[in-house]
């Protein structure tokens, strides 16, 4: 399921770059007029400007089906997010993390961390105000390999 929504999301990415390639293509096929064509190509006016509608019409109708395929990803992304969510706890949700924040589960263990210490003798060298943070970095579940 993981490396699905990987896949998922890498492929959401590509759909979004090829709709921003496709719309920088029809920009400038909108500022590009018959004349310019005539000159550079040595078309007949009626057949550059048959050329230019129809490339016009192509373009306009690919990044129409790239929208449509991106909003199917998305709402496939947000099925598969909405599976994976009901896999963990109702209340606290993951255990570990929830995305790049840490879960409700985890806030509360860091919260209330400091009254499930084994013995007060071991902070005797500690500041009282001392406030004990874990490290923030990857954690091993979220490596995909």
């Amino acid at each position: 399921m993981l490396q699905e929504l990987e896949a998922l999301y890498t492929l959401r990415a590509r759909i979004a770059s090829e709709v921003s390639a496709q719309r920088h293509l029809s920009r400038v096929l909108s500022r590009l007029t018959v004349d310019q064509l005539v000159a550079r190509n040595g078309l007949p006016p009626a057949e550059a400007e048959a050329l230019l509608e129809g490339t016009r019409a192509s373009v306009r109708r690919h990044v129409e089906r790239l929208r449509a395929y991106e909003d199917e990803t998305r709402q496939t992304l947000e099925r598969r997010g909405l599976e994976v969510d009901e896999a963990f706890n109702p209340y606290w949700g993951s255990s570990f993390a929830e995305r790049h924040d840490t879960s409700r589960f985890g806030s509360q263990v860091e919260y209330y961390a400091c009254i499930y210490t084994s013995r007060v003798s071991n902070f005797r060298f500690v500041s009282p105000s001392k406030y004990f943070i874990s490290p923030h970095g990857s954690l091993p579940h979220w490596q995909v390999r």
